[in-house]
């Protein structure tokens, strides 16, 4: 676990959204997201993701060091369409 820990932190560091281009495939299919691989857009979500992935390594090694951490928020997702999951993701992140 430390070792993924400092891989995400260096790619965050350096900006290097390829570390998590899986991670964005699913969000965007599981979305339903259409988003150009070249777009602003789309590196700002996969930084989104970098430094989501990161705060999670981060309280998952405070946690195994017996240090309290809040439990992250969990909001409702619908997966239709009509149910405004966008937003969803955004919040997520």
């Amino acid at each position: 676990m430390v070792d993924e820990l400092a891989t995400m932190q260096e790619a965050l560091a350096l900006g290097d959204i390829t570390a998590v281009v899986d991670d964005v495939a699913l969000l965007l299919a599981d979305f339903e997201i259409n988003l150009d691989h070249k777009s602003p857009a789309y590196r700002e979500l996969g930084m989104q993701a970098l430094r989501a992935y990161v705060r999670a390594l981060q309280a998952i090694e405070k946690r195994n060091a017996g240090q309290p951490i809040e439990t992250p928020k969990v909001y409702p997702w619908c997966p239709h369409r009509s149910c405004a999951g966008r937003r969803y993701l955004a919040r997520s992140l």
